[in-house]
């Protein structure tokens, strides 16, 4: 969080200028992830985040830093704190965080509006276009300012991070304000980053202590100097933008979140039988906001829980159906919706997963499956003509010569049109549905064949916060079925599906779909995207009738219980409940 002042004081005294090349640089990540956020427009903040576009921004700085030879090291810090004076500033930060974001308003022209708001797959999509650049990445479960200092001092190199904290630990450090843009370095193809650092040399000279006495100064001003930090067993996440009127979004993920929390406690229970008692069970913090209030809840867990339980340290050895059984019981998913989730892509199945767990719960007429399902359809085929540019010739030859067939085949699945959409089709979309004329693609030429990007070039005339609010619940469901699922080791692939998902461009289609009851009709001349649509309107309406109690060809077959694991006896592993890091 920083030391209040402390930068105000070191900026007017100790910057020099610096020049980043062919060197190793230890990165903030959860504050570059931000401070990127921050400062870039057309985010799509106050729809719940743009993904695809934050993605971008994310690799143009990181093609920045491959220009200039800079090898970086990315370090996340875990949420485990100290029971102190700083754990409740933070909870209060949190709670001025959900405040603002509970009362968002578009058309106030607020910049502590963005700041406040952090979308809550951002750093998951910072870490994505890391590990796409082979970016070394380090993630701790617990606050790591020291360790972080530590490194960049053995390496001989400086910090890249706004948290003027580094500053007492002795290290040199580069704030991300001071750096130069990508996009200049890009234009004048410069080999070298251009930036002021903050001279920790100077900062000591000029106030007559050795490097030595740094500890006592943390502690005058007030932070943290902890050798030992203990755990908590807390779940922390970025509050989101939603209406403050509505049930809190979190609690839509309820049976998810207590599913999480009691995988990862597993090695933290001893052997479990049917006759044991609960009492040793550790109970779990989350915070949800009630009105407008932040307040701490216990996830209660009962007896079918714990027996349920898969245990964290028996995950390698248990087979991948097993493994697929056990989150299939906690989104309450039957053979029906198991049908329909086999149907499209591998790539996309925990996301229809997601969307089948809420659409089997959301009354809100403003919950529009076709939106999701399109949105991501676009923005799939968008990114491949960006990213592949050159096998598009060949690509939609392909998709000519197999319409045809695949039309006039009534076995066609989802999967055999997903993977035959004409990206014409997809252009036209834009073109035809007229909530979408405020996006533009912008052309990119790569190679023998040319791309596009997303964009959005003016705002929505009105703003409907309730389809906002749906959303953020879908956008918390999604979030811990992915971290569950990668908890169980990734039964379901574990893809780049976020990446598609723009809640600018879902709004739109969300509301142009409830003002247009035929809003399907106006896609016939997209064949392929009106032929993929079609056929998923039908396989939902079977779902939504089986959802209501009607008779289905196929009877509903409850699963087993998870069987009970008994623990081989090893000894016990200190597990941590909250990996997801937060500002």
């Amino acid at each position: 969080m920083g030391i209040s002042g402390l930068f105000s004081f070191v900026e007017r005294r100790f910057m020099i200028n610096h020049k980043l090349q062919y060197s190793i640089l230890v990165v903030d990540g959860l504050n570059l992830a931000y401070s990127i956020y921050k400062d870039s427009p057309g985010m799509g903040q106050e729809f719940g985040g743009n993904y695809d576009t934050l993605y971008h921004k994310y690799m143009n700085f990181n093609a920045m830093l491959e220009q200039c030879n800079i090898t970086p090291i990315i370090f996340f810090e875990g949420g485990i704190e100290a029971d102190s004076g700083r754990r409740r500033l933070k909870r209060n930060n949190r709670l001025y965080k959900l405040s603002t974001c509970s009362n968002y308003d578009p058309l106030k022209e607020d910049k502590l509006q963005k700041s406040n708001s952090f979308p809550l797959f951002a750093k998951d999509v910072f870490m994505r276009a890391c590990k796409k650049c082979n970016f070394k990445i380090i993630q701790s479960d617990h606050e790591s300012h020291e360790e972080m200092a530590e490194l960049a001092k053995r390496l001989n190199c400086p910090i890249l991070s706004n948290d003027s904290i580094f500053i007492i630990f002795g290290t040199n450090l580069i704030p991300f304000k001071y750096l130069e843009s990508p996009e200049k370095v890009k234009h004048f193809r410069e080999s070298s980053l251009r930036c002021k650092m903050v001279s920790i040399d100077r900062f000591l000279e000029d106030l007559c202590i050795k490097r030595s006495q740094l500890p006592f100064l943390a502690i005058l001003l007030k932070d943290e100097y902890i050798d030992k930090i203990p755990f908590f067993h807390e779940i922390v996440y970025f509050p989101q933008v939603e209406a403050e009127d509505q049930t809190y979004s979190l609690l839509a993920a309820m049976d998810i979140v207590k599913a999480f929390a009691a995988v990862v406690l597993s090695n933290d229970y001893p052997k479990i039988s049917l006759e044991s008692t609960l009492s040793k069970v550790i109970d779990v913090i989350l915070e949800i906001r009630v009105g407008s209030e932040l307040k701490e809840m216990t996830i209660p867990f009962s007896e079918s829980d714990v027996v349920s339980l898969p245990n964290l340290k028996d995950m390698p050895d248990l087979p991948t159906g097993i493994r697929k059984q056990f989150l299939h019981q906690v989104l309450k998913l039957n053979d029906n919706d198991l049908e329909v989730v086999a149907q499209f892509p591998d790539e996309v199945q925990i996301f229809m997963c997601s969307i089948i767990y809420c659409y089997c719960r959301a009354n809100q007429a403003s919950f529009k499956i076709h939106g999701l399902v399109l949105m991501v359809v676009l923005l799939k085929i968008i990114e491949i003509s960006y990213t592949n540019t050159e096998d598009n010739i060949e690509r939609n030859r392909v998709a000519i010569l197999s319409e045809e067939s695949i039309e006039n085949n009534p076995r066609s699945n989802i999967k055999d049109l997903w993977n035959n959409i004409d990206i014409e089709d997809c252009i036209s979309a834009f073109k035809i549905l007229p909530e979408l004329h405020r996006f533009q693609l912008d052309i990119v030429t790569k190679g023998q064949g040319k791309g596009y990007i997303l964009s959005e070039s003016q705002s929505p005339s009105t703003y409907n916060i309730k389809i906002v609010h749906n959303y953020s619940e879908f956008q918390m469901v999604l979030f811990f079925t992915m971290y569950l699922n990668r908890l169980l080791l990734c039964p379901y692939e574990d893809t780049n599906s976020i990446l598609y998902f723009n809640s600018s461009l879902l709004y739109s289609l969300t509301s142009h779909i409830m003002a247009n009851e035929r809003w399907l009709d106006g896609l016939l001349g997209c064949k392929s995207l009106h032929k993929l649509l079609q056929k998923v309107d039908n396989l939902f309406s079977l779902l939504k009738q089986d959802k209501h109690g009607n008779p289905t060809p196929q009877q509903v077959k409850e699963e087993r219980a998870y069987p009970i694991i008994d623990d081989p006896g090893s000894d016990e592993i200190d597990v941590i409940t909250d990996t997801i890091a937060y500002i």
